[in-house]
């Protein structure tokens, strides 16, 4: 049964429903103008106490009349105590799971001077038109026009049952739009639903009348191929993973993720179907976005395993699996260790010591990376703490912070409590966040750094240069650091395109009043050049992999000189 929502609203006249008693169960908008009252004080009475006196016995005898039966008849009558004029009112029995209900319907006639039989005929065409909107409603999106996900299923079913007889294959394309909620959060009111009912109408121009769409919850929709295979969906698939756009002026690219599976061989069954080409798409969204995979063993595989990593890492954070380590940085003027960035590890109880590469995008999209992120900080600040009371010299410490934990309300209160809790000096905590992060939403992301600096915690731009900063932008944030992303190291020695970025963003973080940090340092001739361009900090493998904490002790012990001492640097990347 279509929900009440849906039922009544669309409804040019009043329309309410009554249980087997005559108390009113629902009511919809129009009915409750009419009434003057709010639904809530409808719910529960009974519709003739809201009559005239005058007027009441009429329908009172209607509705004798009509009890028990499956019948319709309708009467005026007046309501009591407000100025609406005469009613005309229509009541119609119908069976339900708990026996009869009754449905009346309802219009104001003060103001129709037409006969009573014009009145009837028009009060039935409003009825008409009503249910025609309500059965309408109850298979189709209210905001796209497309059938709905539940008449979806109704119609691939038969469609999967023809084509088995007809031995035709059906394919199955789940499309996602990419980042549409970022899209629809930094857009004016409004343009996100014009969007979504544009690519509506796309989808709808670049399908066949015996094809189906289908919008199937928020930025996702389906479209079901008939008697096509690998080729023909390929053609459409790579028509969707990308359109533009004009509203009112405004010109949008939209890109998607599109996912298929093809009926037999992915799936006999609508639900496996659908399954499969959501593991798909998904992959495809991994992959970066704006492009179409079809599901095959190997994305099953995937799936499965993927699905083991979330339950595994619910069970990680209570079973305390998760170990922070600590990859030291370099001071390029005196050698001297000046701090370290904490990275996350995962004591996996069958498969060992598991990289975050392995599962933090897993923990993002099961809602686990706040709670990780929470845990982050707070061992980072106690480690810290402890460093402290064993004497040994202050530097920072670098977390990374996940954009969706950065935009949490709660996101200064667990810094504020991470550093009451352990009572560190402020500075010796550094958050690093992604130029995607921050660019997302520019204006946020300066109230939310804002806050953490006044807390006295460090701040710097993780991966610089392989996103899309606008300056600007970037000039106004309180920034205390660069990071050069690792990429454009690599090859700076014999690349005069990475040398030249690498120089860029040198001179822009200095002229900032910005330190510059380089990541990914694994050789001598990157060290020297990196120490020619005045960079300021480097850290990576020529010095050190990433330690427990307890390798980071004794190298905090040893207060080795990294470019001084070049046994002293073997030792500690052998530690």
């Amino acid at each position: 049964m279509v929900n009440s929502n849906e039922l009544y609203e669309s409804a040019p006249v009043g329309l309410i429903t009554l249980d087997p008693n005559w108390a009113i169960c629902a009511v919809n908008l129009s009915g409750a103008r009419l009434l003057e009252m709010e639904r809530s004080q409808l719910i529960g009475r009974r519709f003739e106490r809201l009559v005239s006196k005058e007027t009441r016995p009429a329908l009172v005898t209607l509705m004798e009349k009509i009890s028990g039966s499956q019948g319709r008849g309708a009467c005026e009558v007046a309501l009591q105590g407000n100025g609406v004029g005469p009613l005309f009112v229509r009541i119609e029995a119908t069976s339900c799971n708990s026996g009869l209900e009754y449905r009346l319907a309802f219009m104001d006639i003060s103001e129709r001077l037409q006969s009573e039989e014009e009145l009837r005929l028009a009060f039935r065409a409003d009825i008409k038109q009503a249910e025609e909107n309500i059965a309408f409603l109850a298979h189709h999106d209210p905001l796209t026009k497309l059938l709905n996900r539940s008449t979806l299923h109704a119609r691939i079913e038969h469609i999967l049952s023809v084509a088995q007889e007809a031995k035709r294959k059906v394919a199955l394309l789940i499309l996602n739009i990419d980042g549409f909620r970022q899209l629809n959060s930094s857009t004016r009111r409004g343009v996100g639903d014009r969007l979504l009912q544009l690519v509506a109408r796309r989808l709808s121009d670049y399908t066949r009348s015996c094809d189906v769409v289908s919008r199937l919850g928020r930025d996702e929709f389906a479209v079901i191929l008939w008697d096509c295979g690998v080729t023909e969906a390929t053609v459409v698939a790579q028509k969707l993973v990308t359109s533009d756009f004009d509203i009112d002026g405004t010109s949008f690219t939209i890109t998607a993720s599109v996912g298929i599976s093809v009926f037999p061989e992915d799936g006999r069954e609508y639900l496996a179907l659908l399954k499969n080409a959501d593991i798909a798409m998904r992959h495809a969204k991994k992959s970066g976005g704006m492009e179409f995979q079809f599901f095959t063993r190997n994305l099953n595989q995937q799936a499965h395993e993927q699905s083991a990593i979330k339950v595994g890492l619910r069970l990680a954070l209570n079973r305390n699996e998760f170990e922070l380590y600590y990859q030291p940085k370099v001071n390029l003027a005196s050698g001297k260790l000046s701090g370290m960035e904490a990275l996350i590890r995962w004591q996996h109880p069958v498969n060992g010591l598991t990289l975050p590469g392995s599962f933090i995008d897993i923990a993002e999209e099961s809602g686990l990376l706040t709670p990780i992120s929470k845990w982050t900080i707070i061992t980072a600040c106690r480690q810290i703490q402890q460093w402290h009371q064993q004497g040994l010299e202050s530097i920072s410490v670098a977390v990374n912070l996940s954009a969706n934990f950065f935009q949490r309300r709660d996101f200064e209160d667990t810094i504020e409590t991470a550093l009451q809790e352990t009572g560190i000096p402020p500075e010796c905590l550094e958050l690093e966040l992604t130029e995607a992060t921050l660019m997302s939403s520019p204006q946020k992301a300066l109230g939310n750094m804002a806050a953490v600096k006044a807390l006295g915690v460090q701040l710097s731009i993780d991966d610089f240069g392989i996103g899309y900063s606008c300056l600007s932008h970037l000039k106004k944030l309180p920034i205390d650091k660069l990071k050069i992303d690792r990429s454009f190291i690599k090859h700076i020695v014999r690349d005069s395109d990475d040398a030249a970025v690498v120089r860029a963003i040198i001179n822009i973080g200095h002229s900032m009043q910005q330190k510059v940090i380089a990541e990914g340092v694994e050789n001598v001739s990157q060290l020297a050049w990196l120490q020619h361009e005045e960079c300021d900090e480097v850290q990576g493998f020529y010095f050190s992999r990433p330690l427990p904490a307890k390798g980071m002790t004794a190298l905090l012990k040893q207060r080795a000189n990294f470019l001084h001492n070049p046994r002293g640097k073997l030792q500690l990347r052998h530690s």
